[in-house]
């Protein structure tokens, strides 16, 4: 098997499911594979509608490839502004060899 630093072509096949189980409730699961490397990703996030404009959740994650495995577990605040949606959540990640350190992400969602 090819280690994670070599160059190589592969497919990927993704997978995204956003559920509403109320009017104020919500869930969403992300999942990937690529061949390349056998790299995989898994998130899945619940969220509140706080205000009209204003999501608070949870999320977790696991990822990794032929050399390494990860995962992490944190919070989540969304901003929705009309058809964009900012969304920042931060935590604790940790990997097989029980190394953690605390992460933070924003991401962008823009509906076109």
């Amino acid at each position: 098997m090819a280690r994670a630093e070599d160059t190589a072509f592969g497919a990927k096949v993704a997978a995204e499911i956003w559920h509403w189980f109320s009017e104020r409730h919500w869930g969403a699961l992300n999942a990937t594979y690529a061949t390349t490397f056998d790299t995989y990703k898994l998130e899945a996030r619940i969220g509140y509608r706080l205000m009209t404009e204003f999501d608070i959740g949870m999320e977790a994650r696991i990822e990794g490839n032929v050399d390494y495995d990860a995962g992490r577990v944190g919070a989540l605040a969304t901003l929705w502004l009309d058809e964009t949606a900012i969304t920042t959540a931060a935590g604790l990640s940790g990997d097989h060899d029980m190394k953690t350190s605390p992460y933070a992400t924003i991401g962008v969602f823009v509906r076109y």
